[in-house]
């Protein structure tokens, strides 16, 4: 299927180079995620969000001094993770298969998992980092199983902070990683080296003072994690143990449909290897073993998963929890390897997740062209700067922007129009921004009626304009988007006080 010479990393770039052009320049605003970027991104802090790291908003921040605020500071380091992601694994499968053929394939397999070819496409800004680091992870610990040197400690403490700044959840994985190595001898001697005090003393460096400001932004808001995570006020065992399937389900879920690909056409995946004689890897390295270790990583990942599910009494595991659970798709890679799959039934699955990686470009076009109503939301065609310079038109400046960000993410997405205004999201009030360059107050909201905190700030006194814009654009969803504004900063110091 693939020739001795075929330019398999070339393409690999040139697709992941056709998607975020796709992402970056055919849209009129960002995902969800996108906007909260923009928004986090006003300053620089230990800690933006109470449920989620630092660290991709740092990378933003520090692209914006470069390309000022808009969306490609968010598009450029989402989409290098991507791309990053697809050549970590494609390096692990190097080290484990003696075909070039093989790791083109187990490369592929990625792009069948639906979380990694579209919804970090549409949607996802941490996770997108996470599932990046967690490979790059795995590609250290396969380097160390078989050399070591102060520098690789080094390395393996800065890719473990990054890591847990980049999302939470890549905790679960070290844990289920650490546990794994000390179960399987050949990668125990990584722990067991003195040098590994090297990286516990890289990863403290960066993690203390964004755990100190972490911890601070969870006391201050327990009501908010309560209800993000929908956390039961008793437990019970009928909740236990909806909680750990869930956690199963989701695994599933994650792995979906790659999972569904290799057990229809290589189902004997799912029963013990046969017994056969130890395959050494290039590095020199035995393919039983690390076959042995990466399904003890994967059964880690979902044991200490439904552990936290059922001890914090969450209501359920969710699906992109698992990006750290890539690690699995090479696990199958090497499973399939060992039983001795057929060429056909390999070119078979890689076709399938070929495909699928393929229609992301193509859905993506038929939905920023207007064609089809792919995701139902129409979040990346509305048009923010039509709403911009009307907002501007009605007299707003550089002030500051209190922004019901329901349906739509108005506060991060008006932020590249807007550059010199401050914004403050109704949703996100554990960011507070910089202080505003003006006593202009503008308050914006979507819903048919004023929010309740949105109406109590306008019954202040003082004189106070409102008005509605009506978007109508040719391809993409109509809004009226309403407004207030002020010329004095009362009514947006009552939203912005904290409570």
């Amino acid at each position: 299927m693939f020739p001795p010479r075929f330019p398999f990393l070339g393409l690999l770039m040139l697709y992941v180079i056709l998607v975020w052009a796709l992402r970056s320049f055919g849209v009129t605003g960002g995902s969800i995620d996108d906007a909260e970027q923009l928004l986090y991104s006003q300053s620089w802090a230990w800690a933006y969000s109470a449920h989620n790291p630092p660290g991709p908003t740092w990378i933003v921040r520090a692209l914006q001094s470069l390309t000022g605020p808009d969306l490609l500071s968010v598009t450029v380091p989402k989409f290098g993770w991507w791309l990053v992601s697809f050549l970590a694994l494609y390096a692990c499968a190097r080290r484990l298969f003696a075909a070039r053929a093989q790791a083109v394939h187990t490369t592929l397999w990625l792009a069948g998992v639906y979380y990694v070819s579209w919804e970090c496409v549409l949607n996802y800004s941490h996770s997108v980092q996470v599932l990046a680091l967690s490979l790059l992870l795995l590609l250290q610990l396969l380097r160390m199983r078989r050399q070591r040197a102060l520098g690789d400690y080094l390395l393996l403490g800065l890719l473990i902070a990054l890591g847990l700044v980049s999302k939470f959840n890549f905790a679960v994985l070290l844990v289920a990683m650490a546990g794994a190595s000390l179960w399987v001898p050949a990668y125990r001697q990584v722990l067991c080296d003195r040098r590994l005090l090297a990286s516990v003393l890289v990863g403290l460096l960066v993690l203390t003072p964004v755990a100190f400001a972490q911890w601070q932004l969870l006391v201050a808001s327990p009501a908010a994690t309560t209800a993000k995570f929908g956390i039961a006020p008793d437990w019970s065992w009928r909740l236990a143990l909806h909680g750990a399937g869930s956690a199963l389900l989701a695994l599933a879920s994650w792995l979906s449909p790659l999972l569904l690909f290799v057990l229809v056409l290589a189902p004997r995946v799912a029963l013990p290897l046969p017994a056969q004689p130890p395959r050494t890897t290039p590095d020199g390295g035995c393919l039983q073993t690390d076959e042995r270790w990466l399904r003890a990583v994967g059964l880690g990942v979902l044991g200490v998963v439904m552990a936290l599910t059922v001890a914090s009494r969450a209501a359920e595991a969710r699906t992109h929890y698992f990006q750290i659970a890539a690690p699995l798709v090479l696990w199958l890679a090497v499973r399939v390897d060992l039983l001795g799959l057929s060429a056909a039934r390999l070119r078979a699955i890689s076709g399938l997740c070929l495909t699928l990686a393929l229609l992301s470009p193509l859905l993506l076009t038929l939905e920023l062209t207007g064609l089809a109503n792919i995701t139902g939301k129409g979040r990346l065609l509305v048009p923010y700067a039509e709403l911009a310079a009307a907002l501007r038109a009605e007299g707003f400046r550089d002030g500051l922007v209190v922004a019901q960000d329901w349906p739509h993410a108005l506060s991060g997405n008006l932020r590249p129009h807007l550059p010199a205004a401050r914004f403050f999201s109704l949703a996100h009030t554990d960011y507070r921004p910089p202080p505003a360059r003006s006593a202009q107050c503008l308050l914006l909201w979507q819903s048919a009626s004023a929010p309740a905190s949105v109406e109590k700030a306008l019954a202040l006194p003082g004189a106070v304009r409102q008005g509605t814009v009506d978007l109508r654009p040719a391809r993409g969803p109509q809004l009226a988007i309403h407004w207030a504004l002020a010329e004095t900063p009362q009514p947006c110091q009552q939203l912005v006080a904290p409570p």
